[in-house]
């Protein structure tokens, strides 16, 4: 893990990240839908489970979009980390709790692929709110709801928090006219990112979704 801290005297959104930091500190949410027809077509031919696979697809998306990699170092100075690890939920079946857990990202997507099934099936018994200690500074927050197909979906603080990185979420998948789509919802701080941001990383992750026999082969 690196970290490159900026300079807060010429950062262009300095303006913008004093504003939503002191006197209207919010965040913002946006749901999409993404085409999984393609992915799900190779993710079913090799036999693999959808989850990883997603965590895979969004932490390399991010990987394009700095603005959703930003975060504090140990000394406070505000910065891009090179890269996120995913920090994600596990279900539990016999309470209906679950445990949020990490794995290490790979840009391999077997290296990684294969770590968090380990990790899920490792880690994913483990109850209790945190399933697995000493995550990263660079973890990203993510969750899939397979129960629930959404058209929106949002979440809110009671105060500022110090964490940058966005809060991603996947719903279920559905069929319509043929096609397989799955609700996709970014909350994020508006002291860092935009809706240009929203839609960059939104168009990477359907780039990477429609190209998927190229990396699941």
């Amino acid at each position: 893990m690196s970290f490159q801290p900026i300079d807060p005297e010429t950062w262009e959104r300095r303006t913008h990240y004093e504003a939503y930091t002191t006197f209207l500190p919010l965040n913002w949410n946006v749901t999409v839908e993404l085409d999984v027809t393609a992915l799900l077509s190779a993710v079913r031919a090799r036999g693999l489970r959808l989850y990883p696979v997603m965590l895979y697809l969004a932490c390399t998306a991010i990987g394009q979009v700095p603005a959703f990699r930003m975060g504090y170092d140990e000394a406070g100075r505000l910065g891009y980390f090179d890269s996120v690890h995913p920090s994600y939920t596990v279900f539990h079946e016999d309470d209906h709790t679950f445990s949020d857990i990490w794995s290490a990202y790979d840009p391999d997507f077997d290296t990684f692929y294969q770590g968090a099934v380990r990790d899920m099936d490792t880690w994913g018994r483990c109850k209790g709110y945190k399933g697995r200690p000493d995550a990263p500074p660079n973890c990203c927050p993510m969750s899939m709801t397979p129960w629930l197909q959404f058209t929106s979906c949002s979440f809110d603080t009671f105060q500022p928090a110090r964490m940058l990185r966005p809060i991603l979420t996947f719903g279920r998948y559905f069929v319509r006219d043929g096609r397989t789509y799955m609700p996709f919802a970014i909350c994020a701080s508006h002291a860092v990112a935009d809706g240009w941001h929203a839609a960059r990383l939104v168009e990477e992750l359907q780039r990477l979704a429609d190209g998927a026999q190229k990396f699941l082969k």
